[in-house]
């Protein structure tokens, strides 16, 4: 929560920092499910962390460094839970709206991931006597899908998909109005929530805590909309509603 209200101030995207961990915290009580899987939350964790460096591409000198830095925790997210490896796909978005002019920048992603499967190995080998391969856990399995047409699952996926929707058009449409230097940023956390989408539908097991990858994306979407609404009542309105989703979710 911390690394999340430190891009959004720093970075500038949402003026009230506090909204958009409200937000957060709301959205990830509607996924209970996730705290019982440490592997999504480490992975979630690192991917955050590797946005951190992503958005700081956009006014520092040293490129390289932050590209690296971001693809090592992709790396290591993947090892937590290896189809967290899509989201190297938010590095070269990065790459490409802030520092594609530069060849050399578009080859450092995969030297940081391969680094990673490299150390993992050494340690594997030297711990365990084995390989290290995530490959095995990389299962895709459609029939997943049913477990998401019943209970709460069906009543998580149905609000959270609706909140994903109604946001990301608040959020594109705001997109023109922005100056142009936070165009490409704002841009950047759309391909986020995308790419988070795209992990979501190849996730083995759907018990909506993969869900948890789109959360942070979602909450700064939503802080920007919340912002821009200019009547106080109605701003309380949604901010009530997002408090009290979570404890209608108990019901179900």
């Amino acid at each position: 929560m911390a690394l999340l209200y430190v891009i959004a101030r720093r970075s500038n995207l949402t003026s009230k920092g506090t909204v958009v961990l409200f937000l957060y915290v709301s959205l990830c009580c509607m996924v209970p499910e996730a705290l019982a899987h440490v592997d999504k939350i480490i992975a979630s964790s690192f991917v955050l962390l590797s946005f951190s460096q992503i958005t700081e591409m956009m006014n520092h000198t040293k490129a390289k460094a932050k590209i690296f830095n971001a693809s090592l925790c992709i790396g290591l997210a993947s090892t937590a839970y290896f189809w967290s490896i899509g989201f190297i796909a938010l590095i070269f978005i990065g790459i490409y709206f802030f520092r594609s002019t530069d060849y050399r920048n578009w080859f450092v992603p995969i030297i940081g991931v391969i680094t990673v499967f490299v150390l993992a190995n050494c340690f594997t080998l030297l711990v365990f006597d084995s390989f290290f391969n995530p490959v095995e856990k990389a299962v895709v399995s459609y029939e997943a899908f049913a477990n998401t047409l019943y209970g709460a699952h069906f009543f998580t996926l149905g609000a959270l998909s609706i909140c994903a929707g109604f946001f990301l058009i608040a959020y594109t449409l705001r997109i023109n109005s922005r100056p142009t230097s936070y165009k490409p940023l704002m841009k950047l956390i759309i391909g986020y929530i995308a790419i988070g989408i795209g992990v979501v539908l190849v996730s083995p097991n759907k018990d909506t805590s993969e869900m948890i990858f789109i959360i942070p994306p979602l909450a700064i979407m939503g802080a920007t909309y919340i912002e821009l609404i200019q009547i106080k009542f109605i701003k309380e309105i949604h901010l009530w509603v997002f408090g009290l989703l979570p404890l209608l979710f108990l019901l179900f």
